[in-house]
């Protein structure tokens, strides 16, 4: 099965979804698609936020939405075990 390396949009994260995320560094996962590959590290890194009662969700992850974040295959720095998301600093997720 093929990685995917997930990034920032040119190391930008100033947009609000950044919110909804514990991650902002790139990272690598391994999955059969670019789409699976975003909905993995969504689902790693995904930031529960309060909202106001009867407000609608406004912000979503960062990692399904293609104009905050790239996504392209490439080779992980190390083996990464499966169902895991490796960050470009080292740390380990869990899908």
């Amino acid at each position: 099965m093929p990685f995917f390396y997930l990034e920032p949009k040119h190391g930008d994260t100033s947009d609000p979804s950044w919110e909804a995320s514990y991650l902002r560094e790139g990272c690598w996962t391994e999955a059969v698609t670019e789409e699976l590959a975003r909905r993995r590290v969504e689902n790693a890194t995904l930031k529960m936020l309060t909202r106001k009662r009867h407000e609608p969700m406004k912000t979503f992850s960062p990692w399904i939405q293609p104009h905050l974040t790239d996504c392209r295959p490439d080779t992980p720095p190390q083996d990464i075990p499966a169902g895991k998301v490796l960050t470009k600093s080292g740390k380990i997720f869990d899908v």
